[in-house]
């Protein structure tokens, strides 16, 4: 679809098939799982005495009340906005590639703008690649996407600037990430994140491969095409402890 309506039905339907995938679990089993609409196995429903607690990652039956629920949740909601507050984290990005064929420019942009800052490790989805995430930056409609604080901002930035982008210790083949800022004391927050410490790296955009500018979180983030980094370098070292060694 391009520039056309919103076929809600139709990301509706794909709603439904994500809800009836299987539950993974994970370290923390069956406090915490994975899934699209659910992440924990000890969740609320509605029984025949009222509200109840279950656990839905063992209870077969249990589970199948828990996805009645959602889907009638689903069927209700009117707007692509909504339906995307239910997503778990760990599953936006992949339910906006498979919803953003029947969805609007508009929609498009405010499911990012909503959505982007939400989500934990944009470079380790490995359900996504980064130029299907660059396509779906092109696709959205920049007044859904960006504030009128963000649009100006980005409006205003030079054909080429420096930007830094903080990674921490072991994650050095994440340094070509679409996510960077104009702040460098953000980049050092995001290395030291944990305190484990990491590495601040700088680099040069064009304006041109500038994807959105996002300033909700006062982090200056800068989305970029990865593709058009160039000049990149190691600036700083940053110990667990927040000491910073420079190595330019």
């Amino acid at each position: 679809m391009k520039n056309g309506k919103t076929n809600i039905e139709q990301v509706k339907s794909v709603a439904k098939t994500f809800l009836y995938l299987d539950i993974q679990t994970t370290e923390y089993y069956p406090l915490i799982i994975s899934h699209p609409f659910f992440d924990t196995g000890i969740t609320c429903i509605k029984g025949e005495t009222g509200l109840q607690m279950v656990n839905i990652a063992e209870n077969d039956e249990d589970l199948s009340l828990a996805r009645k629920m959602q889907e009638q949740m689903i069927d209700t909601v009117e707007t692509v906005v909504s339906l995307s507050m239910h997503i778990t984290k760990p599953y936006k990005l992949i339910f906006l590639k498979y919803i953003k064929q029947y969805l609007s420019a508009e929609d498009i942009g405010t499911y990012l703008a909503l959505n982007w800052s939400l989500i934990e490790n944009i470079s380790g989805d490995k359900n996504i690649t980064k130029s299907q995430m660059v396509s779906m930056f092109r696709a959205a409609d920049k007044d859904t996407l960006l504030s009128d604080i963000e649009r100006q901002a980005l409006d205003g930035i030079s054909d080429c600037i420096e930007i830094y982008r903080g990674i921490k210790r072991g994650k050095h083949h994440e340094i070509l990430g679409m996510s960077w800022t104009t702040n460098i004391e953000v980049a050092r927050k995001f290395a030291n994140r944990f305190n484990k410490g990491g590495t601040v790296y700088k680099g040069k955009i064009d304006k041109k491969d500038i994807l959105a500018y996002f300033d909700n979180r006062s982090e200056s983030e800068v989305v970029v095409d990865y593709r058009g980094l160039y000049e990149i370098k190691k600036i700083e070292e940053i110990k667990p402890d927040g000491e910073i060694i420079a190595v330019e």
